[in-house]
């Protein structure tokens, strides 16, 4: 099997193991020969209705292979291509072999790392027969494919009764939101570079917001916010009067406080903020380009001590945190390299308030 065609091979498994999980079915999920596709085909009604399906998920997989094959085309180029094809069909024996039934894998905050440790820990031994450097590309490939299996699952609709019948009715949207969520998704550009991983779990937990009004099923409250969120114009305490896009006033202060009433969208600036740092949408904003963004939420701190910088990732980067490079946190901070977004002052209580601006 030629390199492309095992990268496509890939791309089917993991586009079924997403769907696994997006299903929800955890008998399906554990059973590694489940055929998801036909069990999601039974629960619509028409062939037309069920080509539809199939062809939606084929496009998935196009999407995913869109992403992955001009990664596998650089990564090991000096490596035979048989020794890539073995690493890559080796990433794809392990989406097919895999039983999914941790409960951490169905939470709305599944990230990558998580679902990376758990195929390595679950399914030994694939990579024995690979070389050295073909067991690192097997490594990057799979940890890769995790990335866009996470993207995939949460882009799509909360699935519940009637969702695919909402699924096919946004096909055309539903697939256009998949090709800008993996587009946006941070580089890694070497084995080791924790840097990346940090930004994509911020992309991956932060990039969704609840939308609510009439006609909104449960199905379809959950958006990226990258695609959904408009940028806001904002006013300053010195001239109330001139009004400028957020992203034109960040440079020109090194603090920056943000007031405004219960609900009037502040956490989601924070939140929007974050992403746009993280998947480094923010070229033209001067400083701004390069940075991290550590999101702390002060409701978590109500009753506890403030973290140190080295728990700034405690939240959105949990299941990376033991990667970290020791300082790494204090290292941006002190280098200009990362912002701070301070979330819920006014969720503290008034003696706390001191602690926190110091």
């Amino acid at each position: 099997m030629s390199l492309e065609a095992s990268a496509i091979a890939l791309t089917t498994a993991v586009v079924k193991a997403a769907a696994k999980l997006w299903l929800g079915d955890r008998p399906v999920a554990a059973d590694a020969t489940a055929k998801v596709f036909d069990l999601l085909e039974k629960q619509v009604g028409g062939l037309n209705d069920r080509r539809k399906l199939r062809l939606l998920f084929t496009n998935l997989e196009s999407r995913v292979a869109d992403r992955l094959l001009p990664f596998i085309d650089v990564e090991f180029r000096a490596l035979p291509e048989n020794e890539r094809a073995a690493a890559v069909d080796a990433a794809r024996e392990t989406f097919d072999r895999a039983a999914l039934t941790d409960d951490d894998l169905f939470a709305t905050d599944l990230d990558a790392a998580f679902l990376f440790r758990y195929l390595l820990r679950t399914v030994p031994g694939v990579p024995s027969l690979l070389s050295a450097d073909a067991t690192e590309l097997y490594r990057r490939v799979l940890r890769e494919c995790c990335a866009y299996l996470v993207q995939v699952t949460s882009t799509l609709p909360r699935f519940q009764p009637g969702a695919l019948v909402e699924v096919l009715r946004r096909e055309t949207e539903i697939l256009e939101t998949v090709r800008n969520v993996l587009a946006a998704l941070p580089e890694r550009r070497h084995p080791d570079d924790f840097a990346a991983d940090f930004r994509r779990q911020v992309v991956t937990a932060l990039d969704r917001m609840a939308l609510f009004g009439a006609g909104l099923t449960d199905a379809t409250r959950l958006y990226p916010l990258s695609v959904a969120y408009l940028s806001l114009n904002v006013t300053s305490a010195e001239d109330v009067a001139a009004g400028d896009r957020i992203e034109h006033v960040l440079p020109r202060s090194a603090r920056i406080l943000l007031r405004g009433e219960a609900g009037s969208g502040k956490t989601t600036l924070l939140q929007w903020l974050a992403v746009q740092c993280a998947s480094r949408q923010l070229h033209g904003v001067d400083g701004w380009a390069e940075l991290e963004p550590f999101l702390v939420r002060l409701r978590r701190f109500g009753r506890s001590p403030l973290p140190a910088p080295e728990h700034f990732l405690d939240e959105v980067g949990r299941h990376i945190a033991d990667e970290m490079p020791a300082g790494w946190v204090q290292q941006r901070l002190r280098r200009g390299r990362g912002v701070l977004l301070v979330d819920g002052l006014d969720e503290l209580p008034d003696e706390r308030r001191r602690e926190v601006r110091e």
